[in-house]
């Protein structure tokens, strides 16, 4: 009896644990889309999203080869250091697979980087044309493609309180977007801010594309686990994308790359704040939830990115919340939020990994069903 609560606490224990990382992830990723606007918008010359991706891109890509040799490193030491304990610590494990990569390996690989160079490049583009909240907010409607998908593909029980969550936070989300745009009559306030126009709306549609792929891309990331290590996705990730949408604006948009390298120091600050906090560190703490626990939390969790963007956004580009039902609109979101991560934490709730059956399947069957899948929903919107 005993054991068995000790393993209790130690489940809860680690459960809490990745729910703290999966929180600290939402919060860095709600600073992308003020982030990405500021170096689209406010930066002279304003360089062009593809250049803004492909610096950032780049940045995050050193980054992570600079923490692969430190880990290879520090295995290294650790390998070589002999000591006549029986109680000594095995060495830390390598950042890179210690077999050739597979087959299904490389093809995993390759639909995850197709996945997120169609999500980042979307996503920034989306950015540059409406406001940072708006794009937070259309984010929100991300969990439930990614809930019904994973648990189609791996059999994955749904998160306790996950209904309750995205009823009430959809609904705050309607809520401001419908204030925003003059559907719920207009507001006064102190601030100028403008209805949605048809920009507006291309970036809202550019932002529901990049769901589908960020989708797809996160259950690659489960479908993959065994297959290649978080360091090897995110060097694909970052290498493909950089080198690829690093050659196209090199070549056709030098103005672009002119702007980025004559940026005075606050742009620098947006660009590594982007590259390093977001890319480097929000991705790697992505792979590691979606990993550990399940994608459908990580996605659920994704409303608390409102938090940041609202404040971010008006920090740096001076966009404010415009009326008070888009304030009860957020509120909510938070309140849902709040709720659902008590009910995370709390002792009834299982892991999401180990509730129901899960069903074992061949890697390359979930990411081709999951691609297939993207793909026809994309086509029929």
């Amino acid at each position: 009896m005993a054991m068995g609560s000790t393993l209790g606490s130690a489940d809860m224990t680690k459960k809490s644990r990745y729910i703290a990382l999966a929180v600290v992830s939402q919060l860095l990723w709600g600073t992308y889309p003020a982030l990405s606007r500021y170096l689209q918008t406010r930066v002279p010359g304003e360089p062009s999203a593809s250049a803004v991706l492909a610096a950032v891109l780049v940045i995050a890509l050193v980054a992570i080869v600079i923490d692969v040799a430190r880990l290879i490193a520090e295995r290294h030491v650790a390998a070589t250091v002999t000591t006549s304990r029986a109680t000594e610590s095995a060495p830390p494990a390598s950042p890179l697979s210690p077999w050739p990569p597979c087959a299904a390996a490389v093809r995993g690989l390759v639909i995850y980087c197709l996945f997120t160079l169609g999500r980042m490049g979307m996503n920034m583009v989306a950015c540059g044309l409406t406001y940072a909240y708006i794009n937070a907010l259309v984010m929100l409607t991300q969990p439930f493609t990614v809930a019904a998908l994973e648990r189609a593909l791996f059999g994955t029980a749904m998160p306790p309180g996950l209904g309750r969550l995205l009823f009430l936070s959809t609904a705050g989300s309607l809520l401001v977007i419908s204030a925003q745009s003059g559907l719920l009559g207009s507001a006064t306030t102190p601030v100028d801010t403008r209805a949605l126009g048809r920009r507006d709306y291309a970036g809202i549609a550019l932002q529901f594309l990049s769901i589908l792929c960020s989708t797809g891309g996160r259950l690659t990331v489960k479908g993959t686990k065994k297959l290649v290590t978080r360091h090897e996705l995110l060097m694909a990730q970052f290498g493909f994308t950089a080198a690829l949408l690093g050659g196209v604006t090199a070549a056709a948009d030098r103005a672009s790359w002119r702007a980025l390298l004559e940026m005075r120091a606050d742009g620098w600050a947006c660009l590594l704040l982007l590259a390093l906090g977001v890319y480097v560190v929000g991705q790697s703490l992505n792979v590691l939830v979606i990993r550990e626990l399940s994608a459908t939390l990580l996605t659920s969790l994704s409303s608390l990115r409102l938090v940041v963007a609202t404040a971010s956004s008006y920090a740096l580009l001076g966009e404010p919340v415009a009326n008070w039902l888009q304030w009860l609109g957020i509120f909510t979101v938070l309140a849902a939020v709040s709720l659902y991560v008590t009910v995370q934490s709390s002792d009834d709730a299982p892991l999401p990994a180990a509730a129901g059956a899960v069903v074992e399947r061949s890697p390359l069957v979930g990411l081709t069903l999951v691609a297939s899948t993207c793909v026809s929903q994309s086509v029929a919107s």
